[in-house]
């Protein structure tokens, strides 16, 4: 049996339509729900590992924006590199306006507090840093893995602003391109 020819258009038409409402479905999704990140280096290890898929929602920004919600200490973020712009990376929250931060023999202190941090791997070692206030609007973030060399955070770029921010890192999605036997565990859970 032949089509007729304008079955024919009829189906490309669709065709064509269907795949512009998707593409804008993909657009406004990943612009205002969520953004999907692909962890690259070592710098979140041990909570996000290299080539793991996080989700970003992106709905939380805009709540930041209007002053409804606020990105808050410990939160895993995503944020424009304040050194190249292109760049995007993804870092701890450690302290907030208004906080008075000092790294002193290895350990972090806030307002005159131990920070607490148990997603550290026992052997980080953190390098000293004098006290600092962080400034209204700003925000101090160090990366998990805090060996020399092996990321940059706020201690070599300093303070970053609110609205750099992209999103607070919610959830890790396992790749199944990526070592299945030794991942399997750390598929589809939350970020602390």
């Amino acid at each position: 049996m032949i089509k007729h020819p304008y079955r024919l258009r009829n189906t490309w038409w669709r065709l064509v339509v269907n795949f512009i409402l998707l593409l804008a479905f993909a657009l406004v999704f990943t612009n205002f729900v969520y953004s999907i990140v692909i962890v690259q280096g070592n710098s979140m290890v041990p909570t996000l590992l290299p080539g793991e898929i996080a989700l970003v929602p992106r709905y939380e920004t805009w709540l930041h924006r209007l002053g409804i919600k606020n990105f808050g200490q410990r939160d895993v973020v995503f944020f424009r590199s304040p050194i190249d712009q292109k760049r995007h990376l993804i870092k701890r929250i450690v302290a907030t306006p208004g906080d008075r931060i000092i790294i002193k023999d290895g350990l972090v202190y806030i307002n005159g507090d131990l920070l607490f941090e148990p997603y550290l791997n026992q052997l980080t070692v953190t390098t000293n840093l004098p006290e600092i206030e962080i400034s209204p609007g700003k925000v101090f973030v160090l990366s998990d893995n805090r060996r020399p060399l092996e990321s940059l955070d706020s201690r070599h770029f300093g303070q970053i602003p609110f609205g750099s921010v992209e999103g607070r890192a919610g959830i890790i999605l396992w790749p199944p391109f990526v070592n299945f036997d030794n991942r399997l565990h750390r598929n589809i859970r939350v970020i602390k």
